[in-house]
């Protein structure tokens, strides 16, 4: 059987070709159906098809733009393309680079047909190409996409695989991670090999004598060895956040806004994302949730200074670079703990002050009162009014107050309670008296906004 593959940027023109003709009676099989050029010259790179059945203008890459790169790279195989009597000039150029034929629009199953069995007669009178180099270089770069969830290329790099018999019968991911990492001369001598930098690499191993190589280049590495039955990028991400879990301990009683609760709170999302099975991308938005949060309850209680702001805020920046998800929850984890350092520099609020509002942070819906929270501290009610005053900038009724207004708005937002629950959850059981005081501060009842969020 001919291998072919099909590019339309059109998806009810792409599904109608597969069965426009009996492709199997014409000793054809086809091997990917893509929508533009850049898709099919991953298919091109990956199947290795004879032929190439593909509309000549299209989105990303065009066909004729297909063609000179495919034999840029070295393929030989047929191009069929499809145009319109406005495209003709552009298919007559794509002749001149060794098109086999162009057929004009609307197409008719008995010219195709044609056109087919002439194209099978040609490649079968062609002598038998020698068999082509393995392009391990290649492969890597399909394997490294494949980890880091990249579309088309896990298919692209499996059909590669596939064509290889002698390899990847039963192939087995290796999966390392170490504290600084090593010299990279040793990975060339790797099969499939790539660096998830900083702390984590991957392997891809055929046998035995693989994973010994492996070992012994890499010794200062802790390998995790185990058979690849889920998607490349499924696997790396369960294995990673279960090695990452492994060496977090959970601390009992942890106080809000502690190193502590902290990790406590990092390990809670990263055993979430392992139970949901959950991709790096998806993992990136929980640690970016988790963070932002941080961010802001570090500002409310640090100077506030634009360059202060400026630099708490840079610890975001890793959730968009991180490679794998080992390293985004340690780099995430890290970046929270530097942010809660900041809370003890010159220029952050005092003790007493920074214990006022955990209390707050984690006790708003309760009845607090500067009094209550003064003698929980052990200090008097005079004192910590005007230590609060002096760091915050406002009393403590009007932080408290604006502390429940925004949950109570972000509570709105989410669409899940009545408003009188959420008059509930931030500390006013009386809906009326929720309603005015929403209202004295957004200058819109809750029962308005909730109208236009």
């Amino acid at each position: 059987m001919l291998r072919m593959i099909v590019i339309d940027d059109e998806q009810l023109i792409r599904n109608g070709l597969t069965t426009y003709l009996d492709w199997e009676a014409l000793g054809i099989e086809i091997s990917a159906v893509c929508a533009n050029g850049q898709e099919g010259l991953e298919a091109i790179r990956a199947f290795a098809p004879e032929i190439v059945l593909a509309d000549i203008s299209m989105p990303v890459m065009d066909g004729v733009t297909l063609l000179k790169e495919s034999r840029k790279e070295g393929f030989a195989g047929q191009f069929i393309f499809i145009s319109s009597y406005s495209e003709f000039r552009y298919a007559q150029e794509a002749v001149k680079y060794g098109a086999f034929e162009y057929l004009l629009k609307p197409l008719e199953a008995p010219v195709l047909e044609d056109c087919v069995r002439r194209c099978v007669s040609h490649i079968h009178s062609l002598p038998a190409p020698a068999h082509p180099q393995w392009d391990w270089a290649l492969a890597n770069v399909f394997f490294k996409e494949a980890l880091m969830g990249a579309a088309h290329a896990e298919a692209s790099l499996q059909a590669m695989l596939d064509r290889q018999e002698l390899f990847y019968k039963s192939p087995s991911l290796a999966i390392g991670v170490w504290n600084e990492p090593p010299a990279s001369q040793a990975a060339a001598r790797q099969k499939l090999f790539a660096f998830l930098p900083p702390h984590c690499a991957a392997s891809l191993l055929s046998d035995e004598g693989d994973a010994q190589a492996l070992l012994r280049d890499f010794p200062e590495a802790s390998w995790h060895i185990r058979p690849c039955g889920a998607k490349l990028h499924t696997h790396i991400c369960q294995t990673l956040l279960s090695l990452w879990l492994a060496r977090r301990g959970e601390t009992d009683g942890a106080l809000p806004l502690s190193p502590d609760a902290w990790q406590n709170e990092l390990a809670a999302l990263a055993e979430k994302a392992l139970a949901s099975g959950a991709s790096l991308a998806a993992c990136r938005e929980l640690c970016r949730e988790a963070l932002d949060g941080l961010f802001s309850q570090v500002s409310r209680i640090s100077f506030v200074g634009a360059g202060r702001r400026q630099a708490l805020s840079l610890p975001l920046q890793h959730t968009e670079n991180a490679t794998n998800v080992y390293d985004l929850f340690e780099g995430v984890r890290a970046a929270g703990l530097r942010l809660l350092e900041g809370l003890h520099a010159d220029g952050a609020v005092s003790p007493y002050t920074r214990k006022a509002l955990a209390i707050i942070e984690s006790q708003y819906g309760q009845s607090l009162s500067l009094g209550s929270i003064a003698r929980s501290l052990g200090v008097s009610k005079s004192h910590l009014s005007a230590t609060f005053k002096a760091d915050m900038g406002c009393t403590f009724s009007d932080y408290l107050f604006e502390y429940r207004m925004k949950v109570a708005k972000a509570l709105l937002e989410e669409g899940r309670y009545k408003i009188y629950e959420i008059g509930e959850k931030v500390g006013y059981p009386d809906m009326a008296q929720f309603s005015k005081r929403f209202k004295q501060y957004y200058s819109i009842s809750p029962r308005d906004m909730q109208k236009i969020l």
